[in-house]
């Protein structure tokens, strides 16, 4: 993913074609022409994931997977549209569900801040 979004070119030269294992959380299933799976980018926040199309036949196998779940997938790089894309895939490894939820993140640190802003006054005030 970082040389895809350091330079689209060389990463296409490098891994265009080649077979690839990516491991990452799956924030979308789906289908269009062929069934997909979509993983998140390491930083699970970026816009640029890994879409992982599987051959109709492996559709029924999709079914048993959830968002959240994180997946080791193998697959043939067909280069950047907008996700880095892999054709002919299968998943390797079940790596289980991931329990940390972006919106969670985001409720947990604002109650951090909050709880530090109050311990920040109760100081400010005793040290006067």
């Amino acid at each position: 993913m970082k040389e895809y979004k350091a330079n689209k070119i060389a990463a296409d030269e490098k891994y265009k074609g080649k077979i690839l294992v990516v491991t990452g959380t799956v924030i979308n299933i789906d289908e269009f022409v062929k069934p997909y799976i979509t993983l998140a980018s390491e930083s699970g926040y970026d816009i640029i994931g890994v879409q992982c199309e599987f051959d109709k036949d492996k559709k029924s196998e999709l079914a048993k997977y959830t968002k959240g779940n994180k997946l080791k997938i193998k697959g043939r790089c067909k280069g950047q549209v907008i996700n880095v894309q892999l054709e002919d895939s299968e998943v390797v490894q079940n790596l289980g569900k991931v329990t940390t939820d972006f919106d969670k993140d985001m409720q947990d640190l604002k109650k951090s801040t909050d709880e530090l802003e109050k311990l920040q006054k109760e100081l400010e005030q005793y040290g006067q």
